[in-house]
C-alpha cells in the first residue's frame, strides 16, 4: 500500500549535482551516470532521486533518475518521465497545500491488499496465464544447483560503465507485434543472446 511520507522535502531528492570536473562529452556525463546509479537510495525516505547536471557541452543539461522498482515499473517510468519533461506545465490552484495523510492502520493495509489481489486477478489476461504455467513448468524441470561462477561474477560497483544503444521505437514495436511479444520482451532477449555469445566466446 501507498503510505504518504510524514515529512518530505524535495530538497532530499532532487540534487544539483556538483561540478567535480566539467564533462565534456556524452561518454563522460554516461559514465557520471554509471557510478552516481550505483549509491544507494536512502529507505528511509521516498525509494527515488533526481540528480540535475547543468553545463553540459553546447548549452545542455543533463537528468538523472534513479527510481526503486517498487515506485514504477519500466512502462510507469516511461511515463512519469514523460510528464516531467512537458514542455507546458498543468495548471494547478496556488492554494493547494498538499498533506500527508495519516498511515493507515493494520486492518486498513489488509483490506488493501485484499482489493489489489483481486483488481490483478480480475485483470489477468488468459494468454498471460498460459504463457506463465509454460515458464513454470519449465523451471519446475530445471537444475537447482547454483549457477557456475564466470568472470562477470562479483560485486556491482563503481567499475561498471554505462553504453547507450540507439533503435527506432517503431521498428521495435513491429518486430515485437510480429512475434507476438513486448517491447521488454526484445530487450530481455536481445540482452540474454549477447550474454550467451559473450560467455561462449569465454569458454
Amino acid at each position: 500500500a501507498w503510505i504518504d511520507a510524514a515529512h518530505f522535502n524535495i530538497a532530499d531528492h532532487v540534487v544539483l549535482a556538483p561540478a567535480d570536473r566539467p564533462l565534456t562529452d556524452e561518454n563522460d556525463f554516461l559514465a557520471w551516470c554509471a557510478h552516481r546509479s550505483v549509491i544507494p537510495l536512502d529507505r528511509r525516505r521516498p525509494l527515488w532521486r533526481l540528480d540535475i547536471v547543468p553545463r553540459l557541452p553546447s548549452g545542455q543539461v543533463g537528468l538523472l533518475l534513479v527510481l526503486h522498482h517498487v515506485v514504477a515499473d519500466g512502462l510507469r517510468g516511461v511515463a512519469l518521465v514523460t510528464s516531467l519533461l512537458e514542455p507546458t506545465p498543468r495548471e494547478q490552484s496556488e492554494d493547494v497545500v498538499w498533506r500527508p495523510r495519516p498511515t493507515p492502520a493494520g486492518l486498513d493495509l489488509a483490506r488493501d491488499n485484499m482489493q489489489s489481489r483481486w483488481q490483478a486477478v480480475r485483470h489477468f489476461h488468459p494468454s498471460r496465464l498460459i504463457r506463465s504455467t509454460g515458464t513454470l513448468r519449465a523451471l519446475s524441470h530445471a537444475s537447482g544447483s547454483h549457477a557456475p561462477a564466470t568472470f562477470l561474477t562479483g560485486p556491482i560497483g563503481y567499475r561498471r560503465n554505462l553504453t547507450v544503444v540507439r533503435y527506432p521505437v517503431t521498428e521495435l514495436r513491429r518486430a515485437a507485434h510480429a512475434y507476438g511479444c513486448t517491447i521488454n520482451d526484445l530487450l530481455i532477449a536481445a540482452v540474454t543472446a549477447g550474454l550467451r555469445d559473450l560467455l561462449d566466446l569465454r569458454g
